[in-house]
């Protein structure tokens, strides 16, 4: 089994999810829209936004949720230094989980530079 991805790692508080809808950059893709705002840390952290639009069933935004932390975890040493909200769109619902990761991933890839 993988490593879980640590609290240090995690948007917890209302304050920072605030702070990274206002001042991030929105990069709109099929299935996610990704919002990234540097911070002061030396970690990367990920806040993730899975609504019951997405899908009214627990089990299913669950996987998303997972998904998207899993793909985040294996790429966090890449993205030192910035904070990223993935919110799911209602398309996500509807796919399996390698196209999922590999959405996310090549997003990942995109900003491994820090260009904010």
């Amino acid at each position: 089994m993988s490593e879980a991805l640590k609290k240090t790692s995690r948007l917890l508080e209302k304050a920072d999810y605030e702070h990274v809808f206002k001042k991030g950059l929105r990069h709109h893709g099929k299935y996610f829209l990704v919002i990234v705002c540097p911070n002061e840390l030396e970690t990367a952290r990920v806040g993730v936004v899975v609504s019951r639009k997405v899908s009214p069933r627990a089990v299913v935004r669950n996987q998303i949720k997972r998904q998207i932390r899993e793909s985040f975890r294996r790429k966090k040493n890449l993205l030192k230094g910035l904070d990223f909200v993935v919110v799911a769109k209602n398309a996500a619902a509807g796919i399996d989980r390698l196209t999922l990761r590999s959405s996310l991933e090549s997003y990942w890839r995109k900003n491994s530079d820090n260009v904010y």
